[in-house]
């Protein structure tokens, strides 16, 4: 059973320190991602990247101003589809070891590091051909050097810009955590009588 919102509260009310946030931010993790609910959404979320290969595919050769956008498309939904795979092997074969989550699982897949390495730097790597052709992607005349097919290169736009958001976001909350935990007065350690 999972644990419940007061006793998360309770947890998080009792950080002290780094070390403690970390090791509560590792519990918080851990919970979520072993819920019903955590595996509904990541399902869902496989749809984006499997929309990405799609489109890539069909506009493969649509894009003459930046024909690396595509590609990149391709790539991404392919690295993130087997990247959600091989982490939803090794969580489900813990779940058939009949092992309860733990800290130590939060990333039980040893290729996840490299294959989010990857990702973080293709994902900067396809930001700047699509950030810098802006100004001068054209989407009406496909035998324009300049062209790119619309949606592709929209879609492509929204899902770096969201990324970029997310980010922001994530780095956000983090400071606005750190700040509660350092400028919340310290608990008195409870004095002991002496009779």
């Amino acid at each position: 059973m999972p644990p419940s919102y007061e006793s998360l509260f309770g947890e998080f009310r009792q950080v002290e320190n780094p070390k403690s946030l970390a090791q509560f931010l590792a519990k918080a993790t851990a919970f979520v991602v072993s819920t019903v609910t955590a595996a509904v959404l990541l399902a869902f979320l496989n749809i984006i990247p499997l929309f990405m290969v799609v489109l890539g595919s069909m506009n493969i050769h649509r894009c003459p101003i930046e024909p690396y956008i595509p590609v990149w498309l391709i790539i991404t939904g392919v690295f993130s589809l087997f990247k959600s795979a091989t982490n939803f092997y090794y969580r489900a074969k813990r779940h058939r070891e009949g092992r309860p989550p733990s800290v130590s699982d939060i990333n039980p897949n040893p290729f996840d590091g490299l294959l989010s390495c990857f990702l973080i730097v293709w994902f900067i790597i396809g930001s700047v051909w699509i950030y810098s052709i802006y100004d001068e992607v054209h989407y009406f005349y496909p035998e324009d050097s300049d062209y790119c097919d619309q949606f592709t290169y929209m879609f492509s736009f929204v899902f770096v810009t969201g990324g970029y958001i997310l980010l922001a976001l994530t780095c956000c909350c983090l400071c606005c955590c750190c700040c509660c935990i350092c400028c919340r007065p310290k608990r008195e350690a409870p004095q002991q009588l002496h009779p």
